[in-house]
């Protein structure tokens, strides 16, 4: 008997699953606050961020990074991101959890799989938070993307015996989720928070107006 192919959805974390603008505004302070002389960097970082045509970064956690460079100490951000993260986990943060995806989730037909840079104790209480841990087949924590990528999705299509072409990613990062993912043959699903040069399957600019396009993946 023909066996139906497994379709898998790849997901990013951060900014695919969850938007949270208090979370950079509080990362930005804590940097602010081991700063020298600079009184007003949580506000320049939130400008930018919200700059649809910046170049600094392609999400908030890595702008705030890239302006703070050279300003203060690689311990000093990781201190602050620790910090923030925590805060976020202790329900201290506003986040907003996207229905989009959760509704996109709930469809267990397909396998779910969390491709994320967060280290796994920053990703699992807000997956549990959010009641959508168990909606997830696999969930990979410090996935070192875009360097680590190829290396983890290939133990994933040899283990899992998953084909190429049934791998949908979705994220919002061009270079971590959508570059790689397109030389592994995956389709593609870009979320452009900000402009951007894209050759995914689909560009939005928000997650919402890729459903057609994700329930045509899930039945074909």
């Amino acid at each position: 008997m023909f066996k139906k192919p497994i379709k898998v959805i790849l997901w990013d974390f951060d900014g695919t699953i969850y938007h949270s603008e208090d979370s950079y505004r509080e990362y930005a302070k804590c940097i602010e606050s081991v700063m020298k002389n600079s009184d007003s960097f949580a506000n320049k970082s939130m400008q930018v961020i919200k700059d649809k045509e910046n170049k600094v970064g392609d999400d908030g956690w890595a702008i705030i990074a890239n302006l703070a460079n050279g300003s203060v100490s690689r311990e000093e951000m990781d201190m602050c991101f620790a910090r923030t993260r925590e805060k976020m986990n202790e329900g201290k943060i506003k986040i907003n959890l996207q229905s989009t995806a959760v509704k996109i989730l709930k469809k267990q037909e397909i396998r779910h799989i969390l491709l994320t840079n967060t280290p796994e104790k920053y990703v699992i209480p807000l997956l549990e938070n959010f009641g959508i841990k168990n909606l997830f087949y696999r969930i990979v924590c410090s996935a070192k993307k875009p360097d680590s990528f190829k290396n983890v999705m290939n133990d994933l299509l040899t283990t899992e015996n998953i084909r190429s072409e049934d791998i949908l990613s979705i994220g919002d990062n061009y270079k971590n989720d959508i570059i790689p993912s397109m030389e592994m043959g995956f389709k593609t699903v870009f979320i452009q928070n900000y402009q951007r040069d894209s050759k995914a399957d689909l560009t939005v600019k928000q997650l919402e107006d890729a459903i057609p396009f994700i329930e045509n993946f899930v039945k074909n």
